[in-house]
Order: structure tokens, then C-alpha cells, then sequence
């Protein structure tokens, strides 16, 4: 077996949980992990790693390795598979799953109350994407318009093998459209009609739902 196969035998004999195939092929694909130089990870940045998106996969081996903190309710099987900038969790939500679809919760690790996201995989790609397209941050990039028009184009192209090709369409339509700017801020969307359009897209009553993760 390879590494990564140990790893996912290590979590299902830890957690009772299957990590989705779906995750296994973004692995495999090499897509959770920047390029040799700082120009391939323009041509083919890794998955949500524009701007604001800021999701910092976790490897195989850090998700067998994970322990939640002793404050958080060991009743939950959550499993992470990211965190973003600030240390909050991207977790695989197992006990409410639906119809073959594992929801993502986002779990801060400050707060007691967690949130489903998304209700699956697929679904956290593509409303985080929208996310970062309402706030894309080039206050460190100084990427010009043009440019972070291409990133954009390029994050899409990196997920368009995992997410349904009806939202890529949706994607490409956003990315299109005239950029806003405020600030070091650019924007193809507000977040409210980002959160709107990943609510009519999505169509998942979950979305949005809260539970306490830490009582």
C-alpha cells in the first residue's frame, strides 16, 4: 500500500469514517499542494488557494494524526481535512450525512458552535470559491485587475474535475463579469449575492445550520 492508503486505513480504524473518494482524487491529482516556483502556482494554483479562499489542506497523514482539543464534544465525529487562516477547522460532519452526501462543517476553535457549510465536498469548493470572489484581498499580491482576473480563471480550471460542470458554468459566468474595487479589495460579486447564489445553487436546508461542538 502507499503512504496515503496507511493514512486512510489509520483514520477509518480511528473514526469509523471513510474518507470520500473525492478527497482521495485531489490527493492523488497533487491539487491540495502549490507547484515548485511561484509561476506554476499561478498557471495551476492549488485548489482554493486564491485570495481570501485561504483553505490550507491538510495531508493524509495529518488527518490520522488529528486530535481534537479536549474541550470539543468527542460524542461528534468531525474529521478536518483544513483549517483556514485563523485555525478554524474544515471538518468532514459524518452523523449528518444524507443520501451519500458527507456535509462540511466549518468548526471555529474559539467558539462552542460549528456550522454546515456545504453538503459535501464538491459543494464547500464551490461556495468558498464564490466567497473568495466576493473579497479577493491583493494587498500583498498587488496583483492588478487583469491579473487577478486570470487567478480567478485558473482556480476554476484547478476545480472543474470535482464540482458539477452546471456550476462551473455558474463560476465562469462570475469570473467574468466586471471587477469591483475598494480599497485593496476586488470583487466580482457582494457577499451577500454570494451567499444568495450559493443558497439557490446549493439547495440544501442543512446549509447554514449550527451545533455545538464544544459544549
Amino acid at each position: 500500500m502507499t503512504n496515503h492508503d496507511d493514512a486512510y486505513e489509520a483514520i477509518a480504524k480511528k473514526t469509523g469514517f471513510e474518507i470520500p473518494a473525492l478527497y482521495r482524487k485531489m490527493v492523488a491529482d497533487g491539487v491540495t499542494e502549490y507547484g515548485a516556483d511561484r509561476g506554476e502556482w499561478h498557471v495551476n494554483p492549488p485548489a482554493l488557494g486564491i485570495a481570501s479562499a485561504q483553505v490550507e489542506w491538510y495531508a493524509p497523514t495529518a488527518i490520522a494524526d488529528y486530535e481534537p482539543a479536549e474541550y470539543w464534544d468527542r460524542s461528534l465525529t468531525l474529521v478536518p481535512f483544513a483549517q483556514n487562516g485563523g485555525g478554524d477547522l474544515w471538518c468532514f460532519h459524518p452523523a449528518a450525512a444524507e443520501n451519500d452526501l458527507i456535509p462540511v462543517a466549518l468548526c471555529p476553535h474559539d467558539e462552542m458552535s460549528a456550522e454546515i457549510f456545504a453538503p459535501d465536498l464538491g459543494g464547500f469548493w464551490f461556495r468558498q470559491l464564490l466567497n473568495a470572489f466576493a473579497e479577493m484581498d491583493v494587498a500583498h499580491t498587488r496583483f492588478d485587475e487583469a491579473t487577478q482576473q486570470q487567478q480567478a480563471r485558473a482556480e476554476i480550471r484547478t476545480i472543474a474535475r470535482y464540482v458539477r460542470p452546471e456550476w462551473v458554468a455558474i463560476l465562469e459566468e462570475v469570473a467574468s463579469r466586471p471587477m469591483k474595487r475598494k480599497g485593496d479589495i476586488l470583487s466580482f460579486l457582494s457577499r451577500s449575492e454570494a451567499g444568495a447564489l450559493a443558497t439557490a445553487t446549493l439547495a440544501y436546508a442543512r446549509l447554514g445550520e449550527t451545533f455545538m461542538h464544544a459544549p
